[in-house]
């Protein structure tokens, strides 16, 4: 499952727990679903080396991101590979 599949699985699961009546056995063991489904999404979530130093390269080429709180986790390393390019090939033809 992909982040967003996981974030909308876990919405649906919330809103079914909270018309459940409290203490029942569906309300705990939706509950219990919705704690596992936040472990994985935790797990998917985590960044590798290189995608850090890429988001690290993107961020000191271009401050933007940082000021407007873009989050470029979600992006994968080709994309971020191509945008650093990208900004590379643009700065060159800036200066020269």
């Amino acid at each position: 499952m992909t982040t967003k599949e996981l974030k909308i699985e876990i919405r649906k699961l919330k809103k079914l727990k909270l018309a459940c009546k409290a203490g029942s056995v569906e309300r705990i063991d939706l509950h219990r679903q919705i704690k596992e489904l936040r472990a994985k999404l935790n797990q998917t979530q985590e960044i590798s080396k290189e995608k850090e130093q890429l988001i690290f390269d993107i961020q000191k080429a271009d401050p933007i991101f940082e000021r407007m709180g873009i989050d470029l986790n979600k992006f994968s390393k080709d994309e971020l590979t191509f945008h650093l390019k990208k900004i590379e090939k643009a700065r060159a033809e800036e200066r020269g």
